[in-house]
């Protein structure tokens, strides 16, 4: 990710005014980033770039970019993820989660994704999403997954919901009336 690579000026999908040199533009946002066990390398979710990108630690090199308009995996039109946030591991690693907050004009509609990635060959060898039965995130929002649970937290729509993404039934919900949450967790409580 040198100073060189002038693709991320041109990938934004936020509308930057990258002649203006008095205001700064926020081209890439990023809004997540957790250390990959298997490799150690950084996998960097990017918002305004629809991108989730991981980068070799050592050498600082782009090892893949997943979604937005240069992704080196082929996404079908159901897996393609916009302005999320929140990239994590689930199933021992396994798994990447996303919460894929949607956009108001393309998708009005927030989602979580589960991508298991064959990164040796650049392609999905899973795939699921979830429908998040909540009103639509515009911004922020988080993603957890206890068995056959998602945790989300809605960000800017307010709310937090523990679902059984299988059945689609609601377990817990909380609104938090004009109050927003970057993330929201849910962590096992100690029984007596």
């Amino acid at each position: 990710m040198g100073s060189a690579d002038t693709s991320f000026y041109a990938n934004s999908v936020e509308g930057n005014n990258f002649s203006d040199g008095t205001n700064a533009q926020d081209y890439m946002h990023m809004n997540g980033m957790f250390i990959d066990p298997k490799d150690n390398n950084l996998v960097c979710s990017f918002r305004n770039q629809d991108q989730i990108i991981k980068i070799n630690r050592q050498t600082n090199s782009i090892v893949w970019r997943l979604g937005g308009k240069n992704g080196d995996f082929r996404l079908f039109s159901d897996q393609i993820f916009l302005r999320q946030h929140n990239p994590s591991l689930a199933d021992n690693n396994q798994t990447l989660m996303i919460f894929d907050n949607g956009d108001a004009t393309l998708r009005p509609e927030s989602r979580v994704l589960e991508l298991q990635l064959d990164e040796a060959n650049k392609k999905i060898a899973a795939f699921k999403s979830f429908s998040i039965p909540e009103p639509f995130t515009a911004f922020m929002g988080s993603v957890q997954k206890h068995g056959d649970e998602y945790f989300i937290g809605g960000g800017t729509a307010n709310y937090m919901l523990e679902v059984n993404y299988v059945t689609g039934q609601k377990i817990k919900e909380f609104t938090g009336g004009q109050y927003s949450s970057y993330r929201a967790y849910s962590y096992p409580t100690m029984e007596n």
